[in-house]
């Protein structure tokens, strides 16, 4: 009985998010009720309030979901890391799916803020042992990558691919460098 409610939880989840996504390519976040999510999802609000408590959660969760595998380049304490998921910027730049709810100026910081929250422990476990920089240092750069990448991927998010690599590449220099910058000696 059990693994028969945890496919219905799941379906139900995944229903009520993809209802966001859905509203989300024609209406701004704000405007988005739980009301219109239960409609588009086709679930009454006491089964929408089994599962969340609001339209943020759903977001949130919806944010999990993009991010399970994406990893945070360039630098020498990610390379390895990324050949086995999505470096984020070509994922914002690229994902079709996610483009309404990433590229949303008024969700940017709450985006950025999950964001930093997924990656900061990955980070700065792999930099303290490579970096002289403090964990306040090390978080700056974090968030100075974030929102650069975030930055680049909005404004060459209708750049052709060649002109995508070539601007990306040249970031990714720019990072790893000033990351080697600061390696331990």
């Amino acid at each position: 009985m059990k693994r028969s409610n945890d496919r219905r939880t799941a379906y139900t989840r995944s229903v009520i998010k993809e209802a966001l996504l859905a509203l989300k390519r024609t209406v701004p976040f704000d405007a988005i009720t739980v009301s219109a999510l239960c409609r588009e999802a086709g679930v009454h609000r006491g089964t929408f309030y089994l599962h969340y408590r609001n339209t943020m959660e759903v977001l949130d969760e919806l944010l999990d979901d993009a991010l399970e595998n994406v990893c945070l380049p360039p630098g020498p304490a990610q390379e390895s890391d990324c050949r086995l998921g999505y470096p984020l910027c070509r994922f914002m730049r690229e994902s079709d799916r996610y483009r309404p709810v990433l590229m949303d100026d008024a969700l940017a910081a709450h985006i950025l803020a999950r964001i930093f929250e997924r990656f900061r422990a990955p980070f700065l476990a792999a930099m303290r042992p490579r970096s002289a920089l403090t964990d306040e240092q090390l978080e700056a750069i974090l968030h100075f990558q974030l929102h650069g990448c975030f930055a680049i991927s909005k404004r060459c998010g209708g750049c052709g691919d060649e002109r995508w690599r070539g601007v990306q590449d040249a970031v990714d220099r720019f990072v790893r460098g000033g990351l080697a910058a600061s390696a331990r000696e």
